[in-house]
């Protein structure tokens, strides 16, 4: 299998040596650059995995999953601020309203009245506008002596709204609530215009006004918010309004297809700034470089069986083995990737995220990396009912 490895990497480099350069393509390396790279990335592909990793393992018993699934949701239950919403860890005092909305998402179905208020929470705490005059966004708070103070910030208005609005579909798809759709509904749209008004001509969105960079993560989540949000609008009858915002949506998608993906190295530009350039990713640097490539694949821009997921994840791997089995210097195992790695068919990964107890996380976890995980390990048993219902 290596030597069919090698020879289709040797036949990438070859490509690169002789194909002509394309001027649009920004900030790429030299064609004997890549072409070194295939082989070096194929060979590092096929040797660094650790023994054991990359093929599973005995399967993980189901009563060390429930017990896994269970220690996550009392932990995420704990994070809950008594103001309803949650903090990033328990007993916390920073709300960030983004890692809030995913922890929200991973108590459904079973606590959909937690989801509710935490929904409502935001709601209630909406600028209109704030103080750079954007409506719709909510700043980050701390907790002092039990009294909500705002920091006058967020780290990213564009992926707040989007993940709220995930949040939103996912409580709607559980609980049918139409009422709190329509009662909010004012405030719903008002939150996706937050994307829709930072949207760039290439249907990139910038992150928050004065920070006029387009992240590949947050565009990612941008085009799953939109996209979600006019689905629930189109089953609600809302065509016309179902339209628009699908229209927004696919503006996204392509802005990441054709502005943050280069297609020469076969990765993508992880931040787009107002100058034009473009950032790609130096692969020995996990966040936000690495991280971001998988981002496609978690809110389905591409799927997972499309070439640039499967090369990308590959790549991924490759420079981060055994990234699901323990923290690394400096960061927790992030949980976030656990559904991209189950997509993919990385049932090693996945297996290695179920059996890492709690305390071996690490000092970094939190919240919405606990949701993440729930929310992965939960798809899985629903594709294993033997799994689900076994004793």
């Amino acid at each position: 299998m290596s030597s069919v490895l090698c020879i289709v990497a040797l036949a990438g480099g070859v490509w690169a040596l002789w194909a002509p350069k394309v001027p649009w393509l920004g900030e790429i390396p030299s064609r004997a650059e890549i072409a070194a790279e295939n082989l070096w990335w194929t060979a590092k592909a096929t040797a660094s995995v650790p023994p054991g990793y990359a093929v599973s393992a005995a399967p993980v018993p189901p009563e060390r999953v429930r017990a896994m699934l269970g220690e996550q949701a009392e932990w995420i239950l704990s994070c809950e601020t008594p103001t309803g919403t949650f903090a990033l860890t328990p007993g916390g005092d920073f709300i960030v309203p983004y890692f809030a909305n995913q922890t929200a998402v991973a108590l459904l179905p079973d606590h959909p009245d937690k989801v509710k208020s935490h929904l409502i929470w935001y709601l209630e705490h909406l600028n209109q506008p704030d103080r750079w005059g954007l409506a719709g966004t909510v700043y980050d708070y701390r907790l002092e002596g039990g009294r909500e103070v705002a920091t006058g910030s967020y780290d990213s208005a564009d992926a707040y709204a989007a993940t709220f609005l995930t949040a939103v579909v996912r409580y709607w798809k559980v609980t049918g609530d139409t009422e709190f759709v329509a009662r909010n509904r004012t405030r719903l749209d008002m939150i996706a215009n937050v994307i829709v008004t930072l949207q760039d001509k290439d249907g990139l969105a910038w992150a928050k006004p004065g920070h006029w960079v387009k992240y590949l993560m947050d565009n990612c989540e941008n085009y799953e918010g939109l996209r979600d949000y006019s689905s629930l609008l189109s089953r609600l009858g809302d065509k016309e309004a179902a339209e628009f915002y699908r229209q927004r949506a696919e503006a996204v998608r392509t802005g990441i297809r054709e502005a943050m993906y280069n297609p020469r190295r076969g990765e993508y530009y992880w931040a787009v700034k107002r100058s034009g350039s473009r950032w790609l990713p130096n692969w020995r640097q996990w966040y936000p470089d690495a991280v971001a490539q998988v981002f496609p694949v978690l809110c389905r821009v591409e799927e997972p069986g499309s070439s640039p997921a499967r090369a990308l994840y590959r790549r991924f791997t490759a420079s981060y083995p055994g990234w699901a089995a323990a923290p690394g210097p400096g960061r927790s195992p992030w949980g976030l990737l656990v559904p991209v790695a189950y997509a993919m068919g990385d049932m090693a990964s996945l297996e290695a995220a179920m059996r890492l107890s709690l305390p071996a996380r690490g000092m970094l976890w939190q919240a919405g990396e606990a949701a993440h995980l729930v929310r992965a390990v939960r798809s899985w048993l629903a594709d294993q009912p033997s799994v689900a219902a076994a004793p």
